[in-house]
Parts: C-alpha cells; structure tokens; sequence
C-alpha cells in the first residue's frame, strides 16, 4: 500500500518537471527535446570514445 501512495504523489505532485532543464552558468534554463537528446547522445558518445564501449551500463524494468 506505501508504494502506491507515494507513486501516486509522484504522479500527481504540480510543481514537477515536465521538460528538460540544462546547467548553463549555474542557472538551469529550459531547453528542448531535441536539445537534451542530443546532448545526451553526444556525452555518452565522448565518454565511449574516452574510455571505450564498456564504459557504459544501463538500467531498466524487469520484465
């Protein structure tokens, strides 16, 4: 029952996030989708190509 609940505020909590915010100078700054997609995209690409294909890991649902 405790989980529920707090999904349940997670979900319905009005002052979360719904689009990406960057660091940019010390204030976050809304950004686009696409923006923070690629962004993403880029670092996990300089970090592969720093440190190699195993220097990344995902974590997903278990299903």
């Amino acid at each position: 029952m405790r989980k529920r609940t707090i999904w349940s505020w997670h979900h319905s909590y009005d002052q979360r996030i719904e689009n990406p915010l960057m660091n940019i100078g010390g204030d976050f700054q809304e950004i686009t989708w696409d923006e923070a997609l690629r962004t993403i995209a880029d670092r996990m690409q300089t970090t592969v190509n720093r440190s190699g294909p195993n220097s990344l890991a995902a974590i997903g649902p278990k299903n």
